[in-house]
């Protein structure tokens, strides 16, 4: 049996939709209003510099380029970015893919990527607040994390 969804999830659902496309944020709020429970009116809409991903701790919005990450006010001002997020990072890294934050720090998964494959797959580790390099984790191949398909291109 699936849970219903909440507020949180669809909030996450409906920014990461509108990024998908067109790297628009878009804000909802739900509503009792005459569709009733379950109702959803959006706010607004900003653009932002990023294509990669979108998280927010609810206070500010977080958004990743392939190779930057940025940091939003609730209101769509640019508060700060990272334009060199691999500068301090170990192993070679060129790619940012989907972000999340968490008690204060933002994980970005990040892997140097050339010729149509990752290498050095990594979570890096960045203070949310200033953006900047923390730690890198890496991923452990043995782990199941990731498994290969017949649908995946050699």
């Amino acid at each position: 049996m699936r849970a219903a969804p909440t507020v949180g999830m669809l909030c996450s659902w409906c920014v990461g939709v509108m990024c998908s496309g067109c790297a628009d944020v878009g804000e909802v709020r739900s509503g009792s209003g005459i569709e009733g429970p379950g109702h959803y009116e959006l706010l607004r809409i900003f653009e932002v510099a990023g294509r990669q991903g979108i998280a927010t701790d609810g206070k500010r919005y977080y958004n990743s380029g392939s190779t930057a990450l940025y940091v939003y006010s609730k209101d769509g001002e640019l508060l700060r970015e990272n334009p060199e997020p691999f500068i301090y990072v170990e192993k070679p890294a060129n790619h940012i893919g989907d972000i999340s934050v968490h008690e204060g720090e933002l994980f970005a998964g990040i892997e140097c990527f050339e010729d149509g494959r990752g290498a050095d797959i990594q979570i890096a580790v960045y203070d949310a607040e200033t953006l900047r390099y923390k730690k890198s984790v890496d991923w452990q191949p043995d782990s199941g994390q990731l498994a290969r398909t017949s649908h995946q291109v050699s």
